[in-house]
């Protein structure tokens, strides 16, 4: 047989920063000290213990990047991609070419960048970038300026890594598949769009300031093809010696999208996604 005994519930101790002991005095606690151990402290009520505190700056950190990559975590749902998809397929269907349009555009490959690209490709059931990618497709096809800035963003990412990431080091077919369709495509449209520029090999000139031992700096000019498309294939031939070699057994896409920038045109990327059933 068992027996309990309904006991008071004891104070809790909590600990008071020897920055805020003055502080917490000032508004009416009491604070002790712990003579052997040297901290100051407060008994508070067992059930009213947490209400008024504040986490620790560990804690605070903690919780701070929990909540950066709570975003992605709410959105691994199929109704958020079904809710993007129905978005990205209106803006699609806008046939002007208006300034409001444009800009339209642009905040809604953002958006497909986000799903695509840094969520759907790393997830399991990615199913949905198909047709995500063959939308996206649709709305670079009507703006060639979004081609161009779209590509140059990508190059400014760390020269496009979050796309070299895929082609190289992950494993799902899936993924690899539609991000490099989605490349392709955008090559051989801007391969076209810049031909003069490829042709004439039209180059920029950059001035970067780097610095040295004792704050010194120096200048250093940097020559870079004009084309956007020409920077890309550089990023992509960069890697033909090392990064390629070392990814043998995954690095069909990288090939791919490579020999598709010399026999492809845009249309013949974009007839890929006509030959399938996209499905979500």
């Amino acid at each position: 047989m068992l027996f309990y005994e309904r006991r008071k519930k004891k104070g809790i101790k909590i600990l008071v920063p020897d920055a805020q002991v003055e502080e917490a005095k000032a508004q009416g606690v009491k604070v002790e000290k712990d003579e052997k151990t040297g901290e100051h402290f407060k008994i508070v009520g067992y059930r009213e213990g947490a209400e008024n505190e504040k986490p620790s700056d560990i804690y605070a950190k903690v919780f701070e990047d929990n909540s950066s990559v709570t975003f992605e975590n709410d959105i691994y749902s199929q109704e958020f991609f079904d809710f993007i998809r129905q978005i990205l397929e209106k803006v699609a269907s806008y046939a002007d070419n208006s300034e409001a349009t444009h800009e339209l555009n642009v905040e809604s490959i953002n958006v497909a960048k986000k799903a695509v690209i840094d969520i759907l490709s790393r997830c399991f059931n990615n199913g949905g970038m198909k047709v995500m990618v063959q939308i996206m497709i649709s709305i670079f096809k009507k703006d060639d300026a979004l081609c161009r800035n779209f590509m140059d963003s990508l190059l400014n990412e760390n020269n496009a890594e979050c796309i070299m990431e895929i082609l190289f080091e992950c494993t799902d077919k899936v993924s690899q598949n539609n991000v490099a369709r989605l490349v392709k495509y955008l090559l051989c449209r801007l391969k076209v769009l810049e031909k003069d520029d490829l042709i004439s090999g039209a180059t920029e000139c950059f001035t970067e300031v780097r610095k040295g031992e004792g704050n010194e700096t120096t200048e250093h000019k940097i020559i870079l093809p004009k084309a956007v498309s020409a920077k890309f294939m550089n990023v992509l031939l960069y890697h033909l010696k090392d990064r390629a070699p070392r990814s043998w057994s995954r690095f069909d896409n990288y090939l791919d999208i490579i020999k598709s920038f010399g026999i492809n045109s845009a249309e013949d990327i974009e007839a890929e996604g006509d030959q399938e059933a996209y499905n979500l």
